[in-house]
């Protein structure tokens, strides 16, 4: 369950990131909101591998 929610946010993180690129009138906060989510995505991932131990 964490590994899937880790992965959609950080594909939804890289998805906002682009779009940073292409929608000059909110590039700053589609930047800001991709790296929020790739971050929370990333934290996620580490916390899904500790349940692997």
């Amino acid at each position: 369950m964490i590994t899937t929610l880790s992965l959609s946010t950080l594909i939804a993180g890289g998805s906002f990131a682009y779009a940073s690129t292409r929608v000059a009138a909110r590039a700053a906060a589609y930047e800001t909101w991709g790296g929020s989510l790739m971050i929370v995505g990333l934290s996620l991932a580490g916390v899904g591998l500790t349940l692997f131990r």
